[in-house]
């Protein structure tokens, strides 16, 4: 008797749970601004799409972040939170709420199903497609949109490194400098300052020296997972980079069970308050400490994120590479250098570099010249296994440092795929390779 009621009351939570995570969010339904069957090409059928809001038009000018919330019923489901909590919060925070359903559909998956991911960005955000947003007064902005798998949430701008604190002496006077030099002259009304802390923005407000990060990570998950990240070359942090690119590489792999780190570059703060130019990076003199803390903030916070510590890797092209490069070498953490200090400066920083007592190191990589040819020397013989690439339509410049460092990975015999991409350029691998033939794209996923 006892067994037959436990028998039952299990039956009873597991349907709860159940219907719980398969709820048809009706409760949303007052926010739902449009239903549409969306043409999956890869699928050759439609799927579900809605799209909700909270409010009728989208009142801030520079647009409202996008969510892209994607279910399928074959995919491993490791976030327990429901779907409608999840939902609906980030409907009360005003994000765009993008809901796509595939049903349970085992061919809706990385990465084979990955294009369908890149033709929803491309069509919120309008490019050579007609725009999902428009017709209903919604406006996304540039170019933050988010995959989450179901049961996923995000988290955004997380500071893990601050340039005012951690970075080495005569930072705050090399982005003084270029502030004065660079920025005033272009911006009526700006004048010259002569402390770091009288700088501002255009809207005259400080500074923000907060290098940051995005976390897409499983809520409540029954297990850890893995860890991909991308050293990022936008300064606005684009986690699928830009609609003219293609870059759906890592939210298909979050469709496979990793948690994706879109973690921001170490820019001269002048370029995200202002504009690119040429003094744009910090990472000549910080580069090493500000992405070391980066790999330390996500151990320091596994248990939150749901972070399997002993698997990180991550990818970095242009401005991102550099990270990758310190990172791979597994003995970095004994080797504090950066490439150069400023002159005249001792070389310290006024406060300890943090999430001391952390790991930094990354079990492996894929990179694409950023930095050029004196990055050979971070190679070591037990350096992290890499994907190498560099595009055929690269600059000389970027293509020489490619076949340098591949020649010095060989002669080291380290771990590495070198991945010369006929007919693209300055981007990550996709296509077929006729010379090795294989599909990059699968290859990427698959290394």
């Amino acid at each position: 008797m006892i067994k037959h009621f436990v028998a039952i009351l299990l039956f009873q939570v597991i349907a709860i749970e159940a219907f719980t995570q398969n709820s048809n969010l009706e409760s949303l339904k007052p926010f739902l601004k449009k239903s549409i069957a969306w043409p999956s090409k890869t699928l050759h059928k439609t799927v579900p799409l809605k799209i909700y809001y909270a409010g009728n038009i989208t009142e801030n000018p520079a647009g409202d972040e996008v969510i892209v919330y994607l279910k399928n019923k074959v995919w491993e489901r490791v976030g327990q939170e429901a779907d409608l909590s999840i939902l609906q919060d980030y409907i009360q925070k005003n994000f765009i709420v993008i809901t796509v359903d595939y049903g349970n559909d085992p061919k809706a998956v990385s990465p084979y199903f990955d294009a369908d991911l890149d033709a929803i960005m491309k069509a919120v955000f309008g490019f050579r497609t007609p725009s999902l947003l428009s017709d209903i007064n919604l406006l996304p902005r540039e170019f933050r949109c988010f995959f989450l798998p179901e049961g996923y949430r995000l988290a955004t701008n997380l500071t893990y490194w601050e340039i005012d604190k951690h970075a080495v002496e005569g930072t705050m006077e090399f982005i003084m400098e270029s502030y004065n030099e660079d920025v005033v002259s272009k911006y009526p009304g700006l004048k010259k300052v002569k402390t770091p802390s009288e700088m501002v923005d255009k809207k005259g407000n400080p500074f923000d020296y907060a290098i940051k990060m995005d976390i897409v990570y499983p809520s409540q998950p029954k297990r850890k997972l893995p860890v991909i990240f991308f050293s990022d070359y936008f300064a606005a942090r684009n986690p699928n980079s830009s609609p003219e690119n293609y870059l759906p590489h890592f939210a298909g792999f979050t469709t496979r069970g990793y948690i994706y780190a879109d973690i921001g570059h170490c820019y001269n703060p002048c370029v995200p308050h202002f504009f690119h130019f040429i003094k744009f990076t910090l990472d000549h003199e910080n580069g090493y400490a500000c992405y070391t803390a980066a790999i330390r903030y996500l151990r320091a916070h596994a248990d939150k994120y749901g972070i399997e510590s002993g698997n990180i890797g991550g990818a970095g092209i242009s401005k991102g590479e550099y990270a990758i490069t310190r990172l791979s070498d597994p003995n970095h953490e004994s080797k504090k250098d950066e490439i150069r200090k400023f002159e005249g400066f001792s070389g310290g920083s006024p406060q300890p570099q943090p999430w001391q007592g952390f790991s930094s190191k990354i079990s492996a990589g894929l990179q694409g010249m950023g930095m050029g040819l004196f990055e050979t020397q971070y190679i070591t013989k037990d350096y992290e296994p890499n994907l190498v690439i560099c595009g055929e339509h690269e600059r000389e410049v970027i293509t020489d440092a490619y076949q340098a460092f591949v020649k010095k990975c060989e002669e080291l015999d380290v771990n590495h795929i070198g991945l010369f991409m006929k007919d693209l350029g300055h981007e990550f691998p996709h296509g077929y390779d006729s010379v090795i033939g294989v599909n990059r794209y699968e290859l990427v996923h698959n290394f």
